[in-house]
Formats: structure tokens, sequence, C-alpha cells
């Protein structure tokens, strides 16, 4: 499943995950087509945000950490599309770097042979066009 977080509702007060009844506001998500209702706590849980418990006074920074890692994931998945259309038309390989600068995560693309040239402390690589041949971290 992949849900989407469509917005924090205070008129659908049950939650379609667990049943619970009287809550003060639900979670919207996009159930691929199915609109779902969920109390704050499961829509965290479907989401993959377990680290903390949410409640209906945060709800909304479940919202905003919600589409923070989505949009790392549209960048991500734009860089992988880059490195592969580099790849295609100068026949090296390109990686796609991912490294955490004063608590922000950044992706990039490169060169192969720069990324190994360059390593650097911190930097993953999260996606290669091609397997890296000329050694690496």
């Amino acid at each position: 499943m992949h849900f989407k977080i469509l917005g924090v509702d205070d008129s659908v007060t049950s939650c379609d995950c667990c049943g619970k009844s009287n809550l003060k506001k639900t979670v919207a998500l996009d159930d691929e087509g199915e609109i779902v209702y969920y109390g704050v706590n499961c829509a965290a849980r479907a989401l993959g945000f377990t680290d903390k418990t949410y409640s209906t006074r945060n709800a909304s920074e479940l919202v905003t950490r919600f589409n923070a890692r989505e949009k790392l994931r549209q960048e991500k998945a734009r860089l992988v599309a880059v490195a592969d259309d580099y790849a295609n038309k100068s026949g090296h390989a390109y990686v796609v770097t991912r490294r955490v600068i004063r608590g922000r995560v950044v992706y990039g693309c490169m060169k192969e042979d720069d990324y190994v040239r360059q390593n650097k402390f911190g930097v993953d690589v999260v996606y290669t066009s091609q397997p890296i041949t000329t050694g690496g971290p």
C-alpha cells in the first residue's frame, strides 16, 4: 500500500483502520484510489512514522513530515531519471548520492568517476545507472 495524505478532517470522527469513534480529527488518506479516514496515530503508523506518538494536537506535524518525505522521494526519482538519461547519452555510469548537510537530506547526481575520486565521509550512493567498476566506498 502506498498512502497519500489528502488532509486533516474534523467532520469524520471514526477511524477506518481500528474502528475507534468520537475522534476529534482524522487524516484523510488516498489508498490507491479509495479514500479512507484514519485516526492520527493509525495514519502515522500506516505512513511509516513510528518514531513517536501523534495526537490531534500534532496532526499537522504528521502532514508536514509526510509532505517533506514525498518531496525527497520525488527528487530522488527525478535524479535517477537524470542519471539514466546521462548514462544513455554518454556511455558513462552516473550515481545518485545522498548526504545530510546541517540536518537536511540532499540528493545529487554525478559521474561515477567523479564520485570515486571525490568520495567524502557521509556521502551514500543510493542509485547507480550501471554497476560501479572503478572502486567505490
